[in-house]
Formats: structure tokens, C-alpha cells, sequence
């Protein structure tokens, strides 16, 4: 059992066994139990090779983490930007309040925000 503190909102388990537990109530979120300043609630993760990539939809903005949780970018991407997947070398990230599809590099580089709806909740990668 995990405790970290917080009111949980999403959980990960990376590939180096590490927990990544966030948010869904402070600016806090905690990696293999260590607790840490994050942007807004809530907030997702999910992980790339050797990083995570953590969304806060209210903040507007993508952190890409080390595998210890040190920030090594932060991107700016469209408010509403909370659910985030990893696959096929990119990173998208879509806009609950925007509609729209915020994709990155696997680097956390802003490469393209395309309007697909009204509103998005989420989105994924097929497999090849």
C-alpha cells in the first residue's frame, strides 16, 4: 500500500519499477514514494525511454521528468491538456476544454496543436 500525502488522481508504474503517483487535488505528485512540487491538479503521466512525461491540463503545460523525477523541460501545450500518451517516438496530449491534439517530441518539443472537436478527452497510438 502507497500512501503519499495527497489526494491520488493517477498512478504509474515505469519501467525501472519505480511508482509514479499524482495528484488530483495539489501541485504535488510522487516518484518511487518521494513527494515533489508539480503544476496544478490534476495531473496524468506516462513514461518514454528512460523519462516520464507528466500533463496538468489546468496549468497548461507537459514536464518531462528523469527517471528520479528531476524536471528536464517544461512545454507549454493548450489548457485542458490532461491525458498523455507515449508511443512511435511522440507524445500527444489532448484538450479536454479545446479540442484540440497537442503533439510533441519525444524530447517534450512542442511539434504540432491540431483542432479535432468541440472537445477531446483523450487519445492513443495504434500499434504498428
Amino acid at each position: 500500500t502507497l500512501a503519499p500525502g495527497f489526494a491520488t488522481h493517477d498512478v504509474g508504474h515505469a519501467p525501472d519499477g519505480r511508482i509514479w503517483i499524482t495528484s488530483g487535488s495539489g501541485r504535488e505528485l510522487a516518484v518511487g514514494g518521494l513527494v515533489q512540487p508539480a503544476d496544478l491538479a490534476p495531473q496524468h503521466v506516462t513514461f518514454g525511454r528512460g523519462v516520464a512525461y507528466v500533463t496538468s491540463g489546468d496549468s497548461g503545460t507537459l514536464h518531462v521528468h528523469a527517471h528520479d523525477g528531476r524536471v528536464l523541460r517544461r512545454t507549454p501545450v493548450p489548457a485542458g491538456s490532461y491525458n498523455v500518451q507515449f508511443g512511435h517516438g511522440l507524445v500527444i496530449t489532448a484538450s479536454l476544454s479545446q479540442g484540440t491534439l497537442a503533439v510533441l517530441d519525444r524530447r517534450g518539443a512542442l511539434l504540432q496543436v491540431l483542432r479535432v472537436a468541440g472537445s477531446c478527452h483523450d487519445a492513443c497510438f495504434l500499434p504498428l
